[in-house]
């Protein structure tokens, strides 16, 4: 059996399947339900995302030598906006607080090319920083 017969790649021009760029920047993202208004106007975010998600954190604390248990929810805790091609997801931006900064990441499940997926990202990057 040839072992590269079971070996395909994900394009016909390369491997990658996925890409994701992620930053990480302080101060905490104020009020992350605020950043749906994107979505809602005629914007880079509208024409190329059709979902906007709330991501809502739940964390629990165990404290072992005390007994008890911490249960901590956040319903605003960051964003997400999905885009889809086909019927199916391709693309993701996902801001996120953490305890002492925030997480912004630019994820496509359809890589391309490095230059197509650079050029929306940074389209993109503009928009939430504005």
């Amino acid at each position: 059996m040839d072992f590269n017969e079971h070996l395909h790649s994900s394009a016909a021009c390369h491997s990658v399947k996925e890409a994701v760029i992620s930053f990480f920047v302080r101060p905490r993202i104020e009020q992350p339900s605020k950043y749906r208004e994107l979505i809602g106007s005629d914007t880079y975010i509208r024409r190329n995302y059709a979902k906007f998600e709330p991501v809502r954190e739940i964390s629990l604390s165990l404290n072992v030598n005390k007994a008890n248990t911490e249960l901590r929810q956040v319903s605003d805790a960051g964003f997400k906006f999905i885009g889809y091609k086909n019927g199916a997801t391709s693309d993701i931006i996902q801001g996120i607080n953490e305890p002492r900064r925030s997480l912004f990441t630019f994820n496509t499940l359809a890589y391309d090319r490095w230059d197509g997926y650079l050029g929306s990202t940074m389209a993109a990057v503009k928009e939430i920083a504005s």
